[in-house]
């Protein structure tokens, strides 16, 4: 059949054969779609038995139920290539959070580690270990919790390939400890703190990373190249997190302002002029979840602070 434009027939075969012949799309671009080209890692959180001091010693009896997640890939500086520093990470969770464990090898022990103290949300030149949560699986939310040896957190929201707001704070806790073997952290994230799906048995997206200062090492544990497509839809699943009945997520912050003012009155035989005022002001911000995705934020009394 002659093509319809130049009305060749050799034009429509070649056409044809073009078709044919064409190369298969990138293996990432199905992960762009939200769907994996490959198998991704799965890790299972394990319901927590027995009380969790968040402590960065790890020496609680309940990690030892869970199975550590072990196998990571370097991203800088030889991609593809095993971590040299061995990393295992554990997941733990009950009704009100999820626990992570991380235990952070290093073949020079406590003499290999890196660390600086600063404050919240400020880079350092240290190692690092940070866990990213999509906790809605929707391939798009990115929950950042890092922490460094000195137990400096940083925390961020964002969403697919953009860049993390550093402005959200949420609460959860974050302890690290060097010793002998290198150095270790735990973290407590509630619940509360998290957007997830009201099923009760839950799937996440999550991606583990951790970097090594003295060589410049960064490794993932859900991997990709440097010139592939990456972000949540490439991350990997952690499975078995199982939620009851969830309660209203409720935050308070009171606060409390005292002032004074000290004057010297330009008439000292002015009675309505007071050498001295104190004033006191009370007000609070609140934070009710409405729905899985409708967060009421509110503030009575703003001090402005």
């Amino acid at each position: 059949m002659p093509c319809l434009f130049c009305r060749s027939v050799s034009c429509s075969t070649l056409a044809i054969l073009a078709l044919i012949s064409a190369p298969p799309a990138p293996a990432y671009s199905q992960a762009a779609n939200g769907q994996h080209s490959v198998a991704p890692p799965v890790s299972r959180a394990v319901q927590r038995t027995g009380p969790i001091t968040i402590d960065g010693r790890l020496d609680d009896a309940g990690w030892a139920a869970a199975t550590p997640i072990t196998n990571f890939t370097q991203f800088d500086p030889n991609e593809g290539q095993p971590g040299t520093q061995r990393t295992e990470v554990r997941f733990l969770y009950d009704s009100d959070a999820l626990f992570v464990g991380a235990r952070m090898y290093d073949s020079l022990g406590a003499k290999g580690v890196s660390t600086r103290l600063a404050r919240r949300d400020q880079g350092t030149d240290s190692d690092w270990f940070h866990v990213v949560i999509d906790s809605y699986h929707d391939h798009l939310g990115r929950a950042f919790f890092e922490v460094n040896p000195s137990s400096v957190k940083f925390d961020a929201l964002g969403q697919g390939g953009s860049n993390p707001d550093a402005s959200w704070d949420p609460i959860w806790e974050a302890v690290a400890q060097i010793d002998s073997l290198g150095w270790t952290a735990e973290m407590r994230i509630p619940l509360s703190q998290l957007r997830f799906s009201r099923d009760s048995v839950q799937t996440w997206g999550l991606q583990i990373r951790r970097f090594v200062n003295r060589l410049n090492e960064q490794t993932q544990w859900a991997h990709w190249g440097k010139t592939e497509a990456g972000g949540p839809a490439r991350f990997g699943h952690l499975e078995g997190i199982r939620i009851g009945t969830r309660a209203r997520q409720l935050e308070v912050l009171p606060y409390v302002v005292a002032r004074s003012k000290f004057v010297r009155p330009s008439d000292p035989n002015d009675p309505f002029q007071d050498r001295s005022e104190y004033a006191t002001r009370i007000g609070g911000d609140v934070k009710y979840l409405l729905t899985s995705n409708l967060t009421l934020d509110a503030t009575i009394n703003p001090d402005f602070g």
